[in-house]
């Protein structure tokens, strides 16, 4: 992993925690600015957050690809809410928009 990769995932790291997302079944690895996840996307508890669904997922997406280095993001076997994204199926934020 390039020094590129790891202030990346660092600001990865940042954004999880801006929407208060629970890190602890959530994988991701930033290979090249490609960032990868895999796990269940869903909110620590706390009063004021709202449910996690795909709105929240596009969200996080679309700041993730704005920060500097980020070429691509790929939800890959995430599970947000009921709706599963296969391993086998890579789902990009483009793909996100289309099935909405």
């Amino acid at each position: 992993m390039g020094t590129e990769d790891v202030r990346i995932t660092e600001q990865v790291r940042r954004v999880l925690a801006r929407h208060w997302i629970d890190p602890t079944d959530l994988r991701w690895t930033c290979t090249k600015g490609t960032l990868r996840f895999r796990g269940t996307f869903r909110r620590l508890p706390s009063p004021e957050s709202p449910p996690v669904g795909e709105p929240l997922l596009e969200t996080v997406s679309q700041e993730i690809r704005r920060l500097q280095g980020v070429q691509k993001v790929y939800f890959t076997g995430v599970q947000v809410e009921e709706r599963w994204f296969p391993p086998e199926i890579d789902v990009e934020q483009d793909d996100l928009e289309r099935q909405s």
